[in-house]
């Protein structure tokens, strides 16, 4: 009983046949194939419009034929499903009205064996057909139902020792069904399959996932446009708002994050490289708070550190420019300096010198050149000795060097300086 019920599922995903379900009595021997491609369809009807009566009516014809057969089709898949229906639901009642305790207990089994594998099958059915191919061949086989069985179990703690399972089995349509599992809802799964990617060859799904899990949080918190996936639910009368995607992108983004820096894929590091880009040309932020920057300093803590960590992994030159834009930029209220007495020195602290600090280490320079250093009293933050002065003074020294190498980032001359020069009067 155990193997007809999940029979019933597997070749319905496989053949679009229910197991028992008897072929149409009007169906031939050999179907003949009217499938046309999008270029043929529209030359068929091209030829619609044919100066030759015969070439119009060899082409409606064939027209006709594909609709015919396509309705066919459609109307033989509706009886397969409704056939499909009936069979789980005949055998769902003999399983539920099992008596014995032994019987209860196999009953149960497979029911939640047939449960897991229709968890995975939705899954598979919703990939690209390219990918489906590959994973609903790799779960049908006999290998691949048992271990599917387990990452796709309604009890988590199963769950996660398939995702085990899963990590040990090579191939591109296990990794598909890896990156789909960050996002489970479960965290000790997500966390597992994050795992599981980490000694695997990074695929774009997987690539992507990661990046909405250890980016994506940062995009929501510092005042970034992203996507929200909200639902609203009326509770007697209460409007509730409901963000899953929020509480699932903040937990664990360091772990995300790990990963990406650890898998070095040329995907992610275009990807980050187009983040600071669009940083870069954002429109000024007069915020005193200065979110935008602030996910650049690994000072603040929290998902904030994740994009310096990948910042140090890739090095992209990119944010030499978003440096430079707040460290220049005298729209751009820094709202977050001060100074502090540690062993009886005064300390100047303030985003712009965490900036500066940071810029020196990309470039290669050492930042003490300029004055700035990490004070561990404080969080490690860069601090300069002295006060406002003594920034203005040392940011100068970067200004000067910025206006002579701006060019070898990216900055493009301006107007002015492009323009040629007058000729005396």
């Amino acid at each position: 009983m155990r193997n007809w019920t999940i029979l019933v599922v597997l070749v319905f995903l496989a053949t679009g046949r229910a197991v028992g379900a008897a072929a149409p009595a009007t169906a031939p021997a050999t179907e003949p194939d009217f499938g046309l491609s999008q270029a043929q369809a529209q030359r068929l009807i091209t030829l619609l419009s044919a100066d030759d009566f015969a070439v119009r009516q060899e082409a409606l014809e064939k027209l006709q034929q594909t609709v015919g057969a396509n309705m066919k089709r459609t109307i033989l898949l509706q009886e397969t499903i409704i056939q499909l229906q009936q069979a789980l639901v005949d055998q769902l009642v003999v399983l539920t009205h099992v008596r014995d305790l032994e019987g209860v207990a196999r009953s149960a089994a497979v029911l939640e064996f047939n449960e897991a594998l229709s968890r995975w099958a939705i899954e598979a059915m919703q990939l690209p057909a390219d990918q489906r191919a590959a994973v609903l061949q790799w779960g049908l086989s006999a290998e691949g139902m048992q271990i599917v069985s387990r990452a796709y179990s309604p009890n988590s703690d199963v769950r996660v020792a398939g995702v085990a399972e899963l990590s040990r089995v090579p191939g591109t349509a296990v990794s598909v069904l890896l990156a789909r599992m960050i996002s489970d809802t479960d965290r000790a799964v997500a966390l597992a399959a994050m795992d599981a990617l980490w000694d695997r060859p990074p695929t774009p799904q997987g690539l992507a996932v990661l990046w909405d899990r250890g980016i994506g949080a940062i995009m929501v918190n510092y005042g970034m446009p992203r996507t929200e996936r909200n639902r609203v639910l009326n509770f007697h009368g209460r409007m509730i708002t409901v963000n899953n995607a929020n509480n699932i992108n903040w937990e664990d983004s360091a772990v995300a994050t790990d990963v990406l820096a650890h898998l070095q894929a040329p995907e992610t590091a275009a990807r980050l490289r187009t983040f600071l880009l669009d940083l870069a040309n954002a429109p000024t932020d007069n915020n005193n708070n200065n979110y935008r920057y602030q996910m650049l300093l690994p000072n603040y803590g929290g998902p904030g550190q994740n994009l310096t960590r990948l910042i140090d992994a890739f090095k992209p030159r990119e944010v030499i420019s978003v440096y430079m834009r707040f460290i220049t930029n005298p729209a751009i209220n820094d709202g977050n300096n001060g100074e502090a007495t540690i062993n009886g020195k005064t300390y100047h602290y303030s985003m712009r010198i965490e900036m500066a600090y940071r810029l020196c280490k990309a470039i290669g320079q050492d930042p003490d050149t300029y004055g700035f250093r990490k004070v561990p009293q404080y969080g490690d933050r860069a601090m300069l000795e002295g006060s406002q002065k003594e920034e203005d003074a040392a940011l100068g020294k970067i200004k000067a060097w910025w206006e002579t190498h701006k060019f070898e980032y990216g900055e493009k001359p301006t107007a002015a300086a492009t323009a040629p020069a007058a000729k005396p009067k």
